[in-house]
């Protein structure tokens, strides 16, 4: 983990690492060890056979390098590696994102738009925020409409290696400063209904091509988000499989009709 003064803080594998870098210095010997029908008991790493040394010297150690984490967040992390909990897909995918982009996350995360979502301190926590920019960033951008673990991982990556263009940035800018205007009159009691996590997620994607103004978006797409029973098709597509591209698009196309609807019947 990178911290504020640029130390880098090993959470987890200090002792296995140090004792595998030792042992390939020849810094001890093995106690009683048979690997595929050989016996190597009291070798040293220089005493072994040469492709059991080729085996050792071409294994990887994945390393995960978390950056922005709160004190917190950090002894969470380390709380749950040495009780054997796996890292969840949003915590791989902020170790590959690097500062830059998490900074960027963070800066979107503060407009009037994203202060409307409510997420709970134990969402906050798992980093369910940083998990939503990146769905919208996704679809904003067109990079995809599967906003699923593995379909971030690659965008996360993306990022990391390419970053945004400007004119991605300024879409995105102008998808957020739209979905901050839409939303700034709606009433509370509504804004608490229509905005849940996957509501957003196809909010943000009818709001991309949107020819209304700001204000009547979001009216429309609040007041009927908002009064959709359990059961109608466009709850259907942010329910089971809610990250699928097809019910995304699904979504998204329902919350179009709905906008195109509104203009015929004015």
């Amino acid at each position: 983990m990178k911290s504020a003064d640029k130390s880098l803080w090993l959470l987890d594998g200090k002792q296995r690492i140090n004792r595998l870098v030792s042992f390939i210095q020849n810094g001890w010997k093995l106690t009683k060890c048979v690997v595929y029908g050989v016996d190597i008991t009291g070798m040293e790493f220089l005493e072994l056979p040469e492709e059991f040394r080729e085996l050792i010297e071409m294994q990887y150690i994945n390393a995960y390098q978390f950056e922005n984490l709160t004190v917190d967040q950090r002894d969470q992390l380390f709380k749950r590696l040495n009780s054997g909990v796996p890292l969840s897909p949003i915590e791989i995918i902020r170790s590959v994102l690097g500062t830059d982009i998490l900074d960027y996350i963070n800066n979107l995360l503060e407009t009037a738009f994203m202060k409307k979502v409510e997420f709970t301190e134990k969402q906050k926590e798992g980093f369910k925020d940083q998990e939503l920019i990146l769905q919208m960033i996704s679809v904003i951008t067109g990079r995809s409409y599967e906003v699923g673990g593995k379909s971030l991982l690659s965008l996360a990556l993306d990022l990391r290696v390419n970053g945004l263009t400007d004119g991605e940035k300024s879409l995105i800018e102008s998808v957020f400063n739209f979905l901050s205007a839409a939303y700034e009159e709606v009433e509370d009691k509504v804004v608490k209904k229509s905005l849940k996590k996957a509501d957003v997620v196809r909010i943000t994607g009818a709001s991309v091509e949107a020819t209304d103004r700001p204000e009547v978006f979001g009216h429309i797409i609040s007041s009927y988000i908002a009064s959709q029973p359990s059961g109608s098709l466009y709850k259907a597509t942010t329910s089971n499989k809610s990250a699928s591209a097809s019910s995304v698009k699904k979504g998204i196309e329902i919350l179009q009709g709905i906008l195109v609807v509104d203009k015929q019947s004015a």
